[in-house]
């Protein structure tokens, strides 16, 4: 059977040319072997399959009956244009429709609009951004912050807030941690110092995942301490001959400390004290400030005897721990006990 042409010239037929955007009234349209007629709702059928159906409202040109339209042979690529240098629009027969809007032109975009509440739903388990040949970028839409969750009504969050010095926040949920795993964490930007602090007015507590952790506290507040706490057996190490220039107060009963660098005692009658294992080549400077009663010092381990007893205001010793022991290594008025 040979082609057959559509021709134009009846007032059905024109509509059909406007359709199609023939200008010509000798213009032709082919389509190969099936039959063609024009039906009463200005259409074109293609033999007796319904789906085939060509229909114009007028308006717009409806293709077939069908739930699914078929672009290209299977053979390559199909592509459907728009005609000329014009932007390409998908969109439903919905007058509140999402758009799929793809610019006309070089560099321009392929814009995705979404009505009300809807949203735009990616439905793969993996997505992938960029071109592999330079950095990819997310960004907010304006001068907003982006914000990235989960699909859960309490997911945790993070935001990059929008604008310049601003934060970026991870906000977990219920007793959610944020976790960095990695096997290092850098703080700064390396031209100058960073900070790691506590959001408000709370301690900062640094610790490890096991549950019987020792600790390091930064407490909150004006004149407040920073706390080592070790666990078991563990000791504080400081690898450092003086700790700190600062100064422990201490009245009768008590612990000599390890973290600073200086004690001062003061006895309102006999008194005792205990000095733990120091680190080595760490110094230790004891002193009495004010004296009612002997101070006698008990350290875990103490070179040529067990105790350092003070007697009067102004006794002093001069430690240094090595080899596993406190060495008294200047002394003013002490007594050391066997």
């Amino acid at each position: 059977m040979a082609d057959r042409p559509l021709r134009f010239g009846s007032a059905k037929e024109d509509a059909y040319r406007r359709a199609f955007g023939i200008n010509s009234a000798a213009q032709q349209i082919r389509f190969g072997q099936q039959d063609l007629h024009l039906n009463d709702n200005i259409g074109l059928n293609f033999g007796t399959d319904d789906d085939a159906e060509i229909m114009f409202d007028g308006t717009n040109l409806l293709l077939g009956t069908s739930a699914t339209t078929v672009f290209g042979t299977g053979a390559a690529e199909a592509v459907l244009q728009s005609s000329g240098d014009q932007d390409l629009l998908l969109q439903t027969g919905n007058s509140t429709t999402n758009t799929i809007r793809i610019t006309d032109g070089n560099n321009a975009n392929i814009t995705m609009t979404t009505q009300g509440t809807g949203d735009i739903v990616l439905a793969s388990t993996e997505v992938v951004v960029g071109d592999g040949a330079a950095e990819a970028v997310v960004e907010s839409s304006g001068n907003f912050d982006l914000l990235l969750q989960t699909g859960n009504t309490t997911t945790p969050t993070i935001r990059l807030t929008d604008g310049n010095n601003a934060n970026i926040t991870l906000t977990p949920t219920g007793t959610g941690d944020v976790a960095l795993v990695t096997g290092e964490v850098v703080v700064g930007d390396g031209a100058a110092e960073a900070v790691v602090e506590s959001s408000g007015n709370f301690d900062l507590l640094l610790q490890t995942g096991n549950t019987t952790t020792p600790t390091i506290r930064v407490t909150d507040g004006d004149n407040a301490a920073i706390t080592l706490t070790p666990t078991g057996t563990g000791k504080v190490s400081l690898a450092l001959p003086h700790v700190t220039p600062s100064t422990q107060a201490l009245t009768d009963t008590g612990a000599t400390d390890l973290i600073t660098s200086i004690t001062e005692y003061t006895t309102t009658g006999a008194a005792a004290s205990t000095l733990a294992d120091g680190t080595e080549g760490q110094h230790k400077y004891l002193v009495v400030v004010v004296y009612v009663g002997d101070q006698v010092l008990t350290p875990t381990n103490l070179a040529g005897g067990s105790t350092i007893t003070f007697s009067a205001v102004g006794d002093s010793a001069h430690l240094l721990f090595t080899g596993g022991s406190w060495h008294v290594v200047g002394s003013n008025g002490i007594t050391i006990g066997a």
